[in-house]
């Protein structure tokens, strides 16, 4: 590989370098008009109502947007504006659809075997779902589990009697032992 062509993609840098200006470009000048937005104003009603409520709230908004790294400030907004608030750009469909597996979900996908916690309070089992009715569709053989006691990363070996009780027995083991039976051709 060249010092000219960028990795992984291996084609050339300019062309990287000049697909992803505009967008480096706009994130620096929206920032840059946030600073002059938010920092002069606040910079002006410190001077003028010096050692007042005003002055150290300027001073901590001040000091803390320098001294925060950056991906704690963009969490913060992130938090702030779209939870808080409730807005949300008009290109966050875009975005979420582009992170949902769902949007890559094709007939030639392995086989998916889902086994799921309905008390997950990481991740929703309405996920998982969506996900194997996607799988399902798309014509790739799925099973779908979901334990009644489970939350997310239960211990399958050596649960307690609480999340699996006989486990040999439990239909969730069943249903898992005939798709593992169907999908490896084993008996």
């Amino acid at each position: 590989m060249e010092a000219s062509q960028a990795f992984p993609k291996s084609g050339p840098v300019l062309q990287d370098f000049k697909q992803r200006l505009p967008a480096t470009l706009e994130l620096t000048l929206a920032s840059l008009l946030i600073a002059l937005v938010i920092g002069i104003p606040l910079g002006v009603q410190s001077a003028v109502h010096r050692d007042t409520a005003i002055d150290h709230i300027g001073r901590i908004v001040g000091v803390a947007g320098v001294a925060m790294p950056t991906f704690w400030t963009g969490l913060l907004a992130l938090y702030f504006f779209f939870y808080l608030l409730g807005v949300a750009p008009s290109a966050s469909a875009s975005l979420a659809s582009r992170a949902s597996p769902i949007t890559y979900v094709d007939s030639s996908d392995p086989p998916f075997l889902f086994v799921h916690g309905l008390r997950d309070d990481v991740i929703a089992p309405r996920q998982s779902r969506l996900l194997h009715d996607a799988l399902r569709a798309a014509g790739v053989p799925t099973g779908y589990v979901e334990l009644p006691n489970a939350g997310h990363g239960f211990p399958m070996l050596g649960a307690s009697r609480s999340v699996l009780g006989d486990a040999s027995q439990l239909p969730e083991t069943c249903t898992a032992l005939s798709f593992l039976r169907a999908t490896l051709g084993t008996s």
